[in-house]
């Protein structure tokens, strides 16, 4: 009986133990694991963290240089010089209006809106290079025509074509200049009406400046002997 006693006694014992080893056991597993996964958790946070401050960082880089590049683009525009032009006559918008420095003529008429359907344009040099405060004035065909022939104009076209039709042509000598005279002028010349004075300006706008009196020779209508009579009252 004692023995068994004992046996039983043994039995318990050892059950106790296992029990006890096997309560130890699954308590390092179980910390393991929560360790494992606190190391494991932290290291994500950490690798989600780098690549949030990399894209933070790159996200910056990439402003500065978008601004850097406006910035440029701004500075580039702002070196430019600007000039104001004056266009006014045949254009749909006439106005003073702000271009580019060394900007063409036909720039300063599209900022004007363009030509009107009416606008004559074949004696405007579009390729000229435009001033600070000068005035581009187009005219209508109707004012065009009236100046060829010596109309008045009522002082609405005359005196913004001097330059293009010619102006202030009486030299010195009493000569008229065939190269800057406008139709009137040429008009008080013996023998030159209307048509006449238009082929004279028509032939220099075409072939450029006379280059000698005898150069009226070459005009429809002059003959020798109007030239002739001509050559002591024009000079070139």
């Amino acid at each position: 009986m004692e023995n068994e006693k004992r046996k039983k006694k043994k039995k318990i014992a050892v059950t106790i133990f296992l029990l006890v080893a096997a309560t130890a056991c699954y308590s390092m597993m179980s910390s393991g694991s929560e360790k494992d996964l606190e190391i494991r958790n932290a290291a994500s946070a950490s690798e989600e963290e780098t690549e949030t401050t990399g894209e933070s960082a790159d996200t910056e880089e990439g402003n500065e240089n978008v601004q850097e590049e406006s910035g440029g683009r701004e500075d580039s525009e702002e070196t430019i010089p600007q000039i104001y032009v004056d266009v006014g006559g045949a254009v749909n918008t006439p106005r003073v209006v702000c271009i580019p420095e060394g900007a063409r003529v036909f720039e300063a008429i599209e900022a004007a809106g363009g030509v009107s359907a009416d606008a004559e344009t074949k004696y405007i040099n579009m390729a000229a290079e435009c001033a600070d405060g000068e005035k581009i004035y187009v005219p209508n065909q109707e004012e065009m025509a009236a100046a060829q022939n010596g109309e008045d104009t009522e002082g609405l076209f005359a005196s913004e074509m001097e330059e293009q039709t010619g102006g202030n042509a009486q030299e010195e000598d009493g000569t008229v200049n065939i190269n800057t005279a406008t139709s009137d002028e040429l008009q008080t010349l013996d023998g030159i009406g209307p048509a006449m004075a238009s082929r004279i300006i028509e032939y220099r706008q075409t072939n450029g400046n006379f280059t000698s009196v005898d150069d009226l020779g070459n005009v429809s209508g002059i003959g020798e002997k109007t030239l002739e009579k001509l050559r002591p009252h024009v000079s070139v």
